[in-house]
């Protein structure tokens, strides 16, 4: 009988419902669907935060649920947000994780998407204008920057949900780069020369302080592009095939 190996996916950050079922199935058409068809793919469902919760407390959370999927380790996917949650599980879970892919992210926030972020929860009530161009200008490439910054001073102000705020405050004091050693599974960064949240330089450091670590640099993608980017998907794939699947491992005899 042939089987599927399982792979668990972590998505990243949204600021509200609408936008988080936009994500889903963009990343799903053009980044997963690639690795959907050689492995059976499960997302986590993302817990509830509290405010104020840390990085740690949010994989917490987020290893509760992996637990309940069963037949740990298995090889983690994290997106943006999602992939600082990979890499904290990682660190504080490693009997739940055989393999890390982290995609758009990295050991910290980059000092400008780190700002941009800050200043998008620095008031109360629906962020300004001015902080939601500045958030939203960061994840595009440079000649689209002006043209974002333009449209989101327009746009009508939204509130940010509970959810979104509490990931966002606790990504931002996220940190682990000093960690990194001890991380022992094969581990692949995937990362755009345009990312201003994950910007290479913080990228290249990850990959090179884990033991088994891989980058993988995309010219000219910033950190939105990376989902339009369907070879990610099939380095994604490969790199399942080539280090995390046993020999043999699809026939079950």
């Amino acid at each position: 009988m042939t089987t599927s190996p399982r792979l668990v996916y972590l998505p990243g950050l949204t600021l509200g419902p609408t936008d988080s079922r936009m994500s889903d199935r963009l990343v799903d058409h053009l980044i997963l669907r690639d690795v959907k068809r050689q492995f059976e793919l499960t997302a986590v469902t993302p817990p509830a935060l509290q405010q104020g919760a840390t990085m740690a407390q949010v994989a917490a959370l987020y290893a509760n649920s992996i637990r309940r999927l069963g037949s740990t380790p298995q090889p983690l996917i994290g997106f943006s947000s999602g992939a600082s949650i990979a890499l904290q599980i990682t660190l504080d879970f490693p009997e739940l994780v055989s393999g890390l892919i982290l995609v758009a992210g990295g050991a910290r926030l980059g000092e400008r998407g780190r700002v941009a972020q800050s200043d998008l929860m620095t008031s109360d009530g629906p962020p300004g204008r001015c902080a939601a161009a500045r958030f939203m200008s960061a994840s595009v490439s440079p000649p689209m920057r002006p043209i974002v910054r333009g449209i989101a001073g327009l746009a009508t102000r939204r509130s940010i949900s509970a959810q979104a705020s509490a990931l966002i405050r606790a990504e931002d004091s996220f940190d682990v780069l000093h960690r990194l050693e001890g991380i022992s599974v094969p581990t692949l960064v995937i990362a755009g020369e345009w990312d201003l949240f994950y910007p290479p330089e913080v990228t290249r450091e990850t990959a090179s302080r884990i033991p088994a670590g891989e980058l993988r640099l995309y010219k000219r993608r910033s950190h939105a592009a990376l989902p339009f980017t369907p070879a990610v998907g099939r380095d994604i794939a490969s790199f399942v095939s080539r280090h995390l699947i046993p020999e043999r491992v699809f026939r079950n005899e």
